[in-house]
């Protein structure tokens, strides 16, 4: 399995997110909220003299919407508290090596064609990871 596949089955398995859809690349605009997009920043690969290593560091940016504020912040520190874990994790064949470097996190309101706004979080980071 690929490590986006792991890492969403990761964050899917989180209590908080419970009831909350996560997804790659693009959010539905009519999505059910709360709603977790995980996008590729990097792939963070890493070489050798003979070519890639299987150990990579890619960074990934986490955006959590929904209609109140009090779901984007307790997905957020699920996934946070998540990413700082101390522990090595293996999830469908993908080894995540701790912690995750998290190199932002940010809070904005993004207007909907209705008029009304969501609650968004943006939380960039880097974990090693590793086909287990």
């Amino acid at each position: 399995m690929p490590m986006e596949e792991a890492l969403r089955a990761r964050f899917l398995a989180l209590p908080a997110l419970s009831g909350a859809k996560v997804s790659w690349f693009e959010r539905p605009r009519r999505a059910a909220m709360p709603h977790v997009l995980l996008t590729a920043i990097s792939p963070g690969e890493d070489w050798e003299h003979d070519g890639p290593d299987e150990l990579t560091q890619p960074r990934t940016q986490i955006d959590i919407w929904a209609a109140e504020n009090a779901p984007v912040m307790t997905i957020a520190r699920a996934l946070l508290a998540e990413l700082r874990r101390t522990t090595n994790l293996t999830v469908s064949g993908i080894r995540f090596e701790p912690p995750a470097i998290v190199y932002s996190d940010r809070k904005s309101m993004d207007p909907l064609d209705g008029g009304d706004d969501l609650f968004r979080r943006t939380i960039d980071f880097a974990q090693w990871v590793r086909p287990a």
